[in-house]
């Protein structure tokens, strides 16, 4: 082997964690609609008209209710756009639900909301059951509905039969200092699991309900499979109808949407880490410095990152001459200490405000001689 040549990353067993099943990432061109293998629309006012929350909005189809747009906050410089629209007294808007089933997992989206009074946007899932059984009976997991009368607040909610309508299972997640959701994106998510389900938004829980803990009578039919919606209503009970202060048109905006299958048992704190750090490289600068460096996580499931670990031994099992740095977020470091003829062993963590990732794949490195020059 070449002097100073990188050798291939070392095999690693991990914990478990969520792993990626399904997404959409909405990075299509612009004004094209939602992926039409994925994705189906839901038309026209209801049955019974209002979707049976006396709504006023009629869901179309058109490319004006419903398009990918550029957007500098999306994480890939691409979001949906579900948007509402006003002519006259009559509003249109958008409402989408997948093709694709799901029975547990995280679903998690991250989102934009509108702003103004009579806007009522939500990230849910409902039972797919729901034609032959009827609504509660099919069950329903609001992860994220806002109305604008509350700028700061969303409500997770289930919805069932003995918990429903205006009583169901939720609870609230307020901005702190008085900051409205409509300022900026937010991941909005829920663990599934047989018989509880966990409520987050960037990655901080802040509702946990467990089927032995419904009100007595009640049911729990979130044991199938369910479709993931996705919709921007106008008008209501809950948000009320449209005032003279809302502006149109108004953008509901979603960056992705994902799924991801989860181990059988939920973290301690009930909130995942980062995934680890993907494809750490190593390379030399000179006789005694070597650049190392690394993708990010795939995912934070919605907590900031706050920087990484990097670490460094002179063997692959980290037991020997182990060195560690605490590093931003940046995603190289330059090690200026190694010593010739030293073979190094490098690899790194992600780390937020959920706790530190899984170590990323080692790559090994051997340091080169000094007698070969810079």
């Amino acid at each position: 082997m070449a002097l100073g040549a990188a050798l291939a990353p070392l095999p690693q067993i991990r914990a478990e964690t969520p792993v990626l099943v399904w997404s959409d990432e909405f990075n299509q061109p612009d004004s094209t609609g939602p992926d039409p293998a994925k994705w189906a629309y839901e038309l026209g006012v209801g049955n019974p008209p209002g979707w049976g929350n006396s709504e006023l909005e009629t869901y179309t189809d058109s490319r004006s209710n419903s398009l990918v747009v550029s957007d500098a906050g999306a994480t890939d410089g691409k979001a949906l756009a579900i948007r509402a629209l006003r002519s006259g007294s009559s509003y249109t808007s958008a409402r989408i639900h997948t093709l694709a089933t799901f029975q547990y997992g995280r679903l998690e989206a991250r989102a934009r909301i509108p702003y103004g009074a009579g806007c009522w946007p939500a990230f849910w899932a409902i039972g797919t059951n729901a034609a032959a059984v009827g609504w509660p009976a099919c069950g329903e997991i609001d992860v994220m509905e806002w109305v604008g009368k509350d700028p700061g607040n969303i409500k997770g909610s289930l919805h069932a039969p003995g918990f429903y309508g205006e009583h169901p299972l939720n609870a609230d997640c307020i901005l702190p200092g008085k900051a409205i959701y409509s300022d900026a994106y937010h991941v909005f998510a829920v663990d599934w699991y047989p018989g509880e389900v966990v409520f987050s938004m960037d990655g901080q829980v802040y509702e946990d309900r467990k089927k032995g803990d419904r009100p007595a009578g009640s049911q729990w039919p979130f044991d199938h499979p369910f479709r993931i919606l996705l919709n921007f209503a106008v008008g209501g009970r809950w948000p009320g109808p449209p005032n003279s202060s809302t502006v149109f048109p108004q953008d509901y905006r979603i960056d992705y949407v994902r799924v991801y299958s989860l181990p059988a048992t939920p973290p301690h704190n009930l909130a995942w880490p980062p995934a680890p750090p993907a494809h750490p490289a190593a390379s030399r600068l000179n006789s005694s410095r070597i650049k190392v460096s690394w993708q990010a996580p795939a995912s934070t499931f919605g907590a900031a990152l706050k920087g990484y670990l990097l670490q460094r031994a002179t063997d692959v099992a980290f037991t020997r001459d182990l060195t560690s740095w605490t590093l931003g977020t940046s995603n190289s470091y330059t090690d200026s200490s190694v010593q010739p003829k030293v073979s190094y062993a490098y690899r790194v963590f992600a780390v937020s405000s959920n706790g530190t990732s899984d170590a990323s794949s080692t790559v090994q490195f051997l340091a080169p001689d000094s007698a070969s020059g810079p």
